[in-house]
């Protein structure tokens, strides 16, 4: 079944035509037994096209919602290992030919999944339950790295399932997003990840 717009699709459920280019949602599965289960979450010999130079985990309480953040130099991946987290995509890099397509996610602890978002690709997270994510980069972390737009500016297109969220003073004060628009294309982040960045 593929997602529809407006209706965020799961891990299980997720078409590649629904997603901008590059980005790919990987369902993995758990081995379960009367103990609990164990599911891998990343190998290095699997296609993401990402290798890992920094891992962090973040614990999220409900109704969060962090972002529209966007990276012109780095990759990520990110695995729901606890609770229900709504993923909203904005697709920046103005060579794709999925440039400025939405897509909405949702992503559980339940139906374990490794999402791949490559740079120049926005994302923002809101968290229905108190979430753990594993978040994994291609760079070391850089602040000028990490750019941002206000996640309810209506050019985004995406229908978020919240209206009063809890935020940070970054997020809550951020740009619009046509201002985030022209960061990203002055960056050029390119189509696909997998490039590590030197500095």
């Amino acid at each position: 079944m593929s997602a529809t717009p407006g209706t965020p699709a799961t891990a299980g459920e997720t078409s590649a035509t629904a997603l901008p280019r590059g980005v790919t949602l990987w369902p993995l599965q758990p081995h379960r037994d009367e103990r609990g289960s164990f599911a891998e979450l990343y190998r290095q010999n699997w296609a993401t096209g990402i290798e890992p130079r920094q891992w962090g985990l973040l614990a999220t309480e409900a109704n969060v919602l962090r972002g529209m953040h966007v990276h012109p130099r780095h990759d990520e991946f990110i695995a729901v290992t606890a609770g229900r987290l709504f993923v909203a995509l904005k697709d920046l890099r103005p060579r794709s030919p999925s440039y400025l397509q939405a897509a909405p996610l949702l992503l559980t602890g339940e139906i374990p999944a490794l999402l791949t978002l490559p740079r120049g690709v926005a994302h923002g997270f809101y968290a229905h339950t108190s979430c753990s994510v594993l978040i994994a980069a291609t760079a070391y972390y850089d602040p000028t790295d990490d750019l941002g737009c206000l996640w309810s500016d209506p050019d985004l297109g995406i229908d978020w399932p919240c209206r009063d969220p809890q935020l940070s003073a970054r997020d809550r004060d951020a740009p619009p997003l046509a201002s985030l628009v022209a960061a990203v294309a002055r960056a050029d982040p390119g189509l696909e990840p997998g490039v590590a960045d030197g500095r």
